[in-house]
């Protein structure tokens, strides 16, 4: 169980596991509402995920359909409602160590200019090919761990440093198209 508060704790939840897809988010709108180069997320399932303070939590439409949630006193990002069964927690928040690591960079494509990423992990110039779009478009949907996995490795082996936007990017459709075609469904 991982436990996690705003600043002020006026919210805290915790939440058990297992996690999923812990990754670097690049977009403007997550660089802007935490105030830094990227957010860190990780999705966990609804089932395992129990709050408090949810009266001092806010909430913003960022885009049609997308909230940003937020504590009213201190202005901390906190999870939002559940979606499609996943929560996602801002992994800034945690008070111990998750045991999930990040797997990739996403959204790079709209990385702030001045900052430079250092790190070997794959860099996905929107959401990576282990996930797939709400109807929407808004959400990621994780795809089950084995199948992820699976499209992660195929992704990671045609990751290219030549890509047109961003240099070690790799094209998610690009990556997607190939590693779905190589992969078997598990149901």
């Amino acid at each position: 169980m991982t436990h996690s508060r705003c600043l002020c704790g006026a919210v805290t939840w915790k939440t058990d596991g297992p996690f999923q897809f812990m990754s670097h988010c690049h977009c403007s709108r997550c660089r802007k509402a935490h105030g830094t180069p990227f957010a860190t997320y990780v999705a966990a399932p609804a089932g395992g995920f129990r709050s408090s303070g949810r009266e001092r939590v806010g909430r913003w439409e960022s885009s049609p359909g997308f909230f940003r949630y937020f504590c009213t006193r201190c202005g901390s990002v906190v999870p939002g409602d559940p979606w499609q069964g996943l929560v996602f927690l801002p992994a800034g928040c945690m008070e111990e160590d998750p045991g999930e690591r990040p797997g990739a960079h996403i959204f790079v494509a709209s990385r702030a200019p001045w900052f430079e990423i250092r790190d070997a992990l794959p860099r996905f110039e929107a959401y990576p090919p282990t996930c797939r779009r709400s109807r929407t478009g808004h959400r990621p949907i994780p795809l089950d761990r084995r199948r992820a996995e699976a499209v992660s490795a195929a992704a990671s082996r045609t990751w290219s440093r030549d890509s047109r936007s961003v240099p070690g990017t790799v094209t998610a459709r690009a990556a997607a198209r190939r590693a779905v075609r190589r992969t078997p469904r598990i149901s």
